[in-house]
């Protein structure tokens, strides 16, 4: 979609990729349950210049990104990333 992604399996970052991540401009895309929400509170603690799609919508059913491709499409849902990525000051050009 127009940039590089990265995924952590569960809930929690390695320690000593903390330093390393904080190099970079990150963007937390929390998945739609309660124990990814608590997980990306604890990882905005650690990336404090870190900014979080907590507004970001799914619908019912959906746990993450995958599962809204799956239901609305890539390109629909790189439009709406794309907008939940502006509202956190993010703009990501596709060409």
């Amino acid at each position: 979609m127009g940039s590089q992604g990265a995924a952590v399996g569960g809930t929690g970052i390695a320690s000593y990729l903390i330093p390393h991540l904080s190099k970079f401009d990150v963007v937390i895309l929390p998945q739609n349950d309660d124990r990814g929400r608590e997980a990306v509170e604890r990882w905005a603690e650690l990336l404090p210049k870190a900014r979080v799609l907590w507004k970001y919508t799914f619908a019912e059913g959906e746990k993450d990104l995958n599962d809204q491709v799956k239901r609305c499409g890539l390109a629909e849902t790189g439009v709406t990333l794309r907008r939940a990525l502006l509202e956190v000051g993010v703009q990501i050009e596709i060409g």
